[in-house]
């Protein structure tokens, strides 16, 4: 943050201003109840059993017998590190997890306690150490037992959901072009394009926040809210994955937007439902149900529920449709 070169975005980074200052997000947070509580804690011990084994899980406990006789005051920073940086910090979150984005935001919470569960189950391996065999085929199942869980999950041959993203963004925004874009997924890809295969006249993705006051030709992934403050409401012409600005009341009477361009292969981490790969499925799925948002108001209505029925279809769980009969 200190590259920023602005005291008050630095302090916004530091205080978590766009999330909400001390808190993870507010959007995924829920007042607590039991069941909430009971849920959050169920999902750190899947974590834990999933990012680890059972087996690991046995040595750790075993460990922590060994660590307390051995060294209390490791013992406890170790028992601590985990209190605090699993269940305490997964019931501070209060989240509802009940949708796929909230459960991809607690993902990395779970490195450091799975971290501490390896470090324990280190030492109950120490407590074999006068049975070298023992200790060497139980080193071996452990880590033999997670590779045979995970291995699946570093395969990813054939993903090019960020790259098809990428080139699908490409193709829509004209080199030199500025749009306003919300969410990290579009920076990300268009950051990591410029770096293996930079263009002659990049285009430029500014967060929305810092766009007001600048000419932006083209808006991505932005809610009705959004495009009020920047003022764009009814200047938008829908472009595939983005939407133009234009001058005046858009045309809608030609053809449909440039979907014909868009090409997203279904690969393993598609169909794995990844974090990552799903946010740019959310990206189609959004720029769908904007299209049809823009078409609607415009009276073509028949047109708009195409869009919404895609929408629907690439991700059913945020985008449903309501069928009243008449």
């Amino acid at each position: 943050w200190v590259r920023l070169g602005d005291f008050s975005k630095a302090w916004a980074v530091i205080t978590r201003q766009e999330y909400g200052s001390l808190s993870l997000f507010s959007g995924f947070s829920r007042p607590m109840t039991a069941a909430l509580a009971w849920g959050l804690l169920r999902h750190l011990a899947q974590g834990l059993w999933t990012g680890t084994s059972a087996l690991t899980l046995g040595l750790a406990f075993l460990g922590g017998w060994e660590l307390w006789r051995r060294d209390r005051t490791l013992a406890g920073g170790l028992g601590l590190t985990l209190f605090f940086f699993g269940p305490i910090f997964l019931l501070m979150t209060r989240f509802d997890l009940s949708g796929w984005v909230a459960r991809s935001v607690l993902e990395t919470a779970f490195l450091i306690p799975v971290l501490v569960v390896c470090a324990a189950s280190a030492f109950g391996l120490a407590r074999l150490a006068g049975r070298p065999l023992v200790v060497a085929a139980l080193a071996l199942a452990a880590a033999g037992s997670v590779a045979w869980a995970q291995a699946g999950l570093m395969f990813h041959r054939d993903d090019f959901s960020a790259w098809d993203y990428g080139k699908d963004l490409r193709r829509v925004l004209p080199p030199g072009s500025a749009a306003a874009a919300g969410g990290d997924t579009a920076h990300f890809v268009m950051s990591y394009l410029e770096l293996v295969r930079p263009s002659t006249a990049p285009r430029r993705l500014l967060p929305y926040l810092d766009a007001r006051g600048t000419r932006v030709d083209y808006t991505l992934g932005l809610p009705a809210e959004a495009l009020d403050q920047l003022g764009l409401k009814g200047r938008l012409q829908p472009a595939g994955l983005a939407q133009r600005v234009v001058a005046g009341a858009p045309d809608l009477s030609g053809t449909g937007p440039p979907w014909e361009l868009s090409v997203l292969r279904r690969g393993a981490a598609l169909r794995k439902q990844e974090s990552y790969a799903r946010d740019i499925l959310l990206s189609y799925a959004f720029a769908h149900y904007l299209s049809g948002q823009i078409l609607e108001s415009a009276g073509a209505e028949q047109a708009a529920f195409k869009h919404y029925l895609r929408a629907a279809a690439l991700d059913p769980e945020d985008y449903q449709l309501e069928v009243i009969k008449r």
